[in-house]
């Protein structure tokens, strides 16, 4: 039966680059495979041409296609299927092994991890442009009703304080819209413009237990734009299937929640000692971390690098 995937997103420079490290043995083998299954024509290698729908496909002379994109990326997943590289995620909806730490002592940083499981995006730039269109909206729509009103008003700038006074009283009170931009510039600079993945492996009801990625934002790797993007799926918790490759694994209580004065000491009497200096930025780092003011992991949730983010088609 044949496999249909609608992909969320897909780091199509990362399945290259780890499927040029398979073995090519086993690579051959799904490409002769797929080769023997679409009825049989030309095989060829993977990183030269393959076969779609009875056509070749050159990658040196043709600029790559979705469909070409999203064949590399099935060959990858059966070639690393067949060489056991994913890690057995059958612990991961236990919430007692994530309380007891049986996760984050079975699993190992760099292994590759595919988990169907509640999803949560958050474009943190995106979120910002649409609290902009929020206000604008707002005005539009207070302006219109309005309208006859206000163009009574021969003079601009008492036209325009009539407007503002009207958008207050509309949303509940003065200053309403700027508290809400305010949120909205808020969220893009604390997550630093990135788009955030969230999966819950226990369910929505376990918001800790999670593992934590950060979208590539290079062109394409998003499937959709970003409003067709959101507008399609939303921003609440969805099933979706990630694969990743694990990138850290913090420990309990294995970052600094606050700073140490003696370490803030960086020179003596004639240097800056650079050692020292660099354990101080660190050290830094790590106390936002423990904070929850910068991206880094923080325990119990589990980082990754996103591969790929898809659902399957049901096929009859």
């Amino acid at each position: 039966m044949a496999r249909l995937i609608d992909f969320l997103y897909l780091d199509i420079e990362r399945v290259k680059s780890l499927l040029s490290q398979l073995e090519g043995g086993v690579v051959t083998e799904i490409v002769e495979q797929k080769r023997t299954a679409s009825g049989g024509k030309a095989g060829a290698s993977i990183f030269n041409m393959i076969e779609i729908g009875g056509n070749l496909l050159t990658e040196k002379s043709q600029e790559q296609t979705k469909t070409l994109r999203d064949a590399l990326y099935i060959i990858f997943e059966e070639a690393a299927e067949k060489q056991g590289l994913f890690a057995d995620a059958s612990d991961l909806t236990d919430e007692s092994a994530w309380r007891s730490g049986l996760i984050h002592s079975t699993l190992k940083e760099g292994q590759l991890l595919k988990l169907a499981a509640p999803t949560r995006i958050l474009d943190s730039r995106h979120f910002n442009q649409r609290v902009d269109a929020f206000m604008s909206w707002t005005r539009s729509i207070v302006g219109f009703n309005q309208s006859q009103e206000l163009n009574a008003i021969q003079n601009e700038r008492k036209r325009a304080d009539v407007l503002a006074s009207k958008v207050a009283e509309f949303m509940g009170g003065p200053g309403a819209l700027d508290g809400i931009k305010r949120v909205g510039d808020f969220v893009e600079s604390f997550m630093f413009g990135q788009v955030l993945v969230r999966q819950f492996p226990c369910g929505s009801a376990y918001l800790d237990f999670s593992i934590l990625g950060i979208l590539n934002d290079a062109e394409g790797a998003l499937q959709e734009n970003r409003e067709l993007l959101f507008s399609k799926y939303g921003y609440g918790i969805s099933q979706w299937t990630m694969v990743s490759q694990i990138a850290a694994i913090p420990i309990k209580g294995g970052l600094v929640t606050e700073m140490d004065p003696k370490n803030l000491d960086l020179a003596d009497s004639t240097s800056v000692s650079r050692s020292t200096f660099e354990s101080a930025a660190v050290n830094m780092m790590q106390m936002m971390e423990g904070l929850g003011f910068a991206a880094g992991p923080r325990y119990p949730s589990i980082s990754v690098t996103p591969i790929a983010v898809f659902r399957e088609i049901a096929t009859a």
